[in-house]
């Protein structure tokens, strides 16, 4: 960065838990710090926010600083970093091509939900529903009108196009590029033959509602790994796009077809 330019604020954050992703946070700070950059804490407006750690901890990131209109960019300290832009040792090369402005901001579709008169969101990835032994019945709506009405399984998952490569292709669900509007539906380990994911397309108006329970146990509901709640019997949770976009910084569009292959 030359004199002229102003210098841009970045947040650096690390997941707590990882002693690896620490002490990268230091190293990455030092070389921005002396690459003329200004690093600011969580809560301060910032144009970036570098995130170490693995998928997880980047889907909480995101999910939290996307509303503020910071974009996230994910260096892997984790396993698969199926959502970060590169590895952690590749570091210096990432940081070199944010400090000079060469990376894409995606804005993708987030899902929120609403709970017991509670709002959730923006998720990256999913909202799941799972019995935590064995099956559930569950009507799913679009629009008010009736998708599936007592269709069982181990559990529901309502997937971003983001996400549409976690859980949900697991389960037999399809592949969506990231900017895709599409909203998915997963039934997970039906018995009945007949069922299929759905793609509900742009600004989906959708709930799922518990019917029944094997042993009456609680559905849990999970949203991007975390739990949000249990669901008894009558339970609806209402699900849309949501109105933030979730704001993701990469180096190469073909991106999610790399970490496919």
């Amino acid at each position: 960065m030359n004199d002229s330019q102003k210098s841009v604020k970045y947040i650096v954050v690390a997941h707590p838990d990882k002693a690896d992703s620490l002490s990268l946070r230091e190293d990455i700070v030092r070389w921005l710090l002396l690459h003329g950059e200004e690093v600011v804490s969580e809560e301060d407006d910032a144009q970036l926010a570098i995130v170490l750690g693995g998928d997880g901890f980047m889907m909480h990131a995101v999910g939290k600083f996307s509303p503020r209109k910071i974009p996230c960019l994910g260096i892997n300290t984790g396993d698969v970093g199926f959502h970060m832009a590169g590895e952690a040792s590749e570091w210096k090369e990432m940081l070199e091509k944010v400090v000079d402005g060469r990376y894409i901001v995606q804005a993708r579709v987030g899902i929120g939900l609403t709970h017991k008169d509670l709002s959730y969101g923006p998720f990256v990835n999913d909202v799941v529903f799972k019995h935590p032994v064995s099956i559930g019945k569950f009507r799913i709506a679009l629009g008010g009108e009736i998708m599936y009405d007592g269709v069982p399984g181990d559990g529901i998952i309502v997937s971003t196009p983001t996400g549409s490569t976690g859980y949900s292709l697991s389960t037999g669900g399809d592949i969506f590029l990231p900017l895709s509007q599409d909203i998915k539906v997963t039934v997970i380990c039906s018995p009945k033959v007949n069922v299929r994911p759905i793609a509900l397309g742009p600004n989906p108006k959708l709930f799922v509602e518990v019917l029944s329970s094997k042993n009456d146990m609680p559905i849990s509901l999970n949203a991007d790994g975390r739990h949000i709640g249990s669901l008894a019997k009558g339970d609806r949770v209402f699900m849309e796009t949501h109105s933030v976009k979730t704001l993701f910084a990469i180096f190469d569009t073909n991106h999610m077809f790399k970490k496919l292959q």
